[in-house]
């Protein structure tokens, strides 16, 4: 999602925060929610009900308060107060002293997975007082959460649940009252599916997964809560159900898309925040006005993500493990599904590791071996690790920086600068502006190459490469006294510098340069003035490729406004408009082509520039007011 949005609105920094957890259920969210609305974000996005019986202070589990809701909203404010927080730990640390006098052991099994550690009621038939219960809290909650947001003034999706109904039988399967036990629901769906029929198949499936009464997945009253109360606060809903049904075969969600009975695989999660945001884009969320073109294709999008074989083979293991445990195998002694797993490679001891060992993450697992396949010359295998690092913790400058050495270092320099702005955007660095600088500037892109590189120049100092550098792009652009200033502080830092005889050649060329662009800029006032735009333009064009210099690029610009080509405009006033960055003029009538052009990102950025500059500049075409 974060990555789309990106791509989408290139001139703005969207955030997208994740503040999803384990086993929670809507208490905790509730609880969350002041926190996350002091952030002031543009948006909340809330998928939740799955966790409503088990997650923490449900009503099914071990760490249940939720039957009374209002013992739960106290506990939750007490919560907050570390005498609280101290007296609950000393009631935990008695009660497992007392488990392990009475019965000699502790009162979990260390190999338990979380399912099988949390729950307290196995089993919650449809339509009994503890399942009207989950509901009711969950609806109350929601709707609590949701005026919460309304108040704060913060806009909210809300998205409907979806799970594993095809490929996962009921964990529990008992006859209640008038209900049929859940497991002749699913047998009598798999033979209707057989037979081909589809609908009547789709409706048996939810049924019996509804009728499943171990409550680890929310049945189909959840979704029509959430639409109720959504509807009753003119809420958006995000149809998940159909994107998944959509993506299923026969429109039966199954294994295509679960890796177990409610948690999506990796193709599934990649559908999750593409009804995200088509449901964002729909509704003009964040920004009223979305841009009409279409995104990449999502399989696309999904080529070269930063999942590698490590992610893979740590995502089989931990799916084995929890397969290996409660309530997908009977509760009978240790999970013992990883002891015969023998690897057969370095990746896949690693993926063990980060399985079993408490000390290792899978994100440590992916440095660990990044650096081993440096050590081994594989800069390839060793960039992929540094990839999947860049995506899983995007904040660690890091990670870009490396994986931008070795593209650097195979002269992929391309590829180089996108990582490299990653980095600034978390935090500045010699090394990201020096580098981004110098990559621009060979590629002649010396309007983008010189702000990097001063600003290289103020972190750490002079730099004979550096200064180099610097003095070459500001003599590709005709700014020949900054240029001879930057020569002169090589020459004190070093008066044997190799740069110098080379700086000293770009000089003089420059300054040849500039009298034939004296010429050309003559010859091109003489047409401007005689109204032939034409040979102006030709004109104006050949002193550019001659040598970059604001006046032709400021008539250009001229040009294409009366030729109605605002793009064209657009790009060259850009270029002017370097050379006299805090003029009030040149900033207004660069906002009013970006806004011609559909960057209303960009004409805000420099209106609000303008206000900081010259705060009592006019705005006569009330552009802040139609922006």
């Amino acid at each position: 999602l974060d990555r789309r949005l990106a791509e989408t609105f290139p001139d703005l920094r969207i955030e997208v925060v994740n503040v999803s957890m384990a086993a929670i259920s809507s208490y905790t969210l509730l609880d969350f929610t002041d926190e996350i609305l002091a952030q002031k974000p543009d948006l909340l996005i809330i998928y939740a009900g799955h966790n409503e019986f088990y997650g923490a202070m449900g009503v099914g589990s071990m760490e249940s308060l939720g039957r009374n809701p209002a013992v739960a909203r106290v506990f939750l404010r007490l919560g907050r107060y570390r005498l609280f927080l101290l007296m609950r730990e000393f009631a935990g640390g008695i009660r497992k002293t007392t488990t392990r006098a009475v019965h000699g052991a502790t009162e979990d099994d260390p190999t338990a997975t979380l399912m099988a550690r949390i729950v307290a009621e196995q089993t919650i038939p449809l339509d009994s007082p503890l399942y009207h219960k989950g509901k009711e809290q969950f609806r109350r909650n929601l709707t609590a959460i949701l005026e919460k947001s309304q108040r704060a003034g913060v806009p909210v999706l809300v998205s409907e649940l979806v799970s594993n109904v095809r490929d996962q039988k009921p964990f529990v399967s008992e006859k209640t009252g008038s209900h049929p036990p859940a497991g002749a629901v699913y047998a009598q769906a798999q033979m209707l599916e057989q037979a081909g029929q589809i609908e009547a198949a789709r409706s048996a499936f939810y049924r019996a997964k509804d009728l499943d009464a171990l409550r680890f997945r929310a049945t189909e009253e959840f979704n029509a809560i959430l639409h109720e109360v959504a509807q009753a606060k003119q809420i958006p809903v995000i149809r998940m159900k159909y994107y998944f049904e959509q993506a299923s075969r026969n429109g039966l969600i199954g294994d295509l898309l679960m890796s177990d009975h409610l948690h999506p695989n990796v193709t599934g999660y990649f559908l999750m925040a593409e009804a995200f945001y088509r449901t964002m884009r729909q509704y003009g969320a964040i920004i009223d006005t979305w841009p009409q073109d279409e995104p990449r294709p999502l399989a696309e999008m999904m080529k070269g993500w930063g999942v590698t074989a490590l992610d893979t083979v740590y995502a089989e293991l931990g799916i084995r493990y929890l397969k290996g445990g409660w309530p997908f195998q009977p509760m009978a002694g240790p999970n013992r599904s990883l002891d015969d797993y023998v690897p057969g490679n370095p990746v896949e001891s690693m993926a063990l590791e980060a399985v079993t060992r408490p000390d290792l993450s899978i994100e440590a697992a992916h440095l660990e071996l990044a650096e081993l396949y440096q050590k081994q010359g594989d800069p390839a295998r060793a960039l992929e690790e540094y990839k999947a690092l860049c995506h899983m913790i995007p904040f660690e400058t890091l990670f870009h920086e490396r994986a931008a050495q070795i593209l650097i270092s195979e002269k992929r320099f391309e590829e180089a600068i996108p990582y490299l702005e990653s980095s600034l955007r978390v935090r500045e660095t010699y090394f990201a502006q020096k580098w981004i600088g110098q990559l621009l500037l060979a590629q002649a892109d010396f309007y983008r190459a010189l702000p990097h590189l001063e600003r290289a120049v103020r972190i750490q100092g002079p730099d004979e490469q550096l200064l180099y550098n610097l003095a070459r792009a500001y003599l590709a652009v005709s700014r020949i006294k900054s240029a001879e200033s930057i020569v002169s502080r090589l020459a004190a830092l070093n008066p044997e510098s190799r740069y110098l005889p080379a700086l000293q050649a770009y000089h003089a060329e420059s300054k040849v340069n500039i009298e034939r662009i004296d010429v050309l800029l003559k010859e091109a006032h003489g047409y401007l003035g005689n109204g032939n735009l034409r040979k102006a333009e030709y004109l104006l064009l050949e002193a550019v490729r001659i040598q970059d210099n604001r006046t032709a690029h400021e008539w250009l610009s001229r040009i294409y406004i009366d030729k109605k080509d605002a793009g064209k405009a657009a790009a060259h006033y850009e270029k002017s408009l370097y050379y006299t960055p805090e003029d009030p003029e040149r900033l207004y009538q660069m906002a009013v082509l970006y806004s011609r052009i559909g960057r209303p990102f960009k004409a805000r950025e420099l209106l609000f520039r303008l206000e900081e500059v010259h705060p009592r500049f006019e705005d006569p075409f009330q552009l802040k007011r139609l922006l």
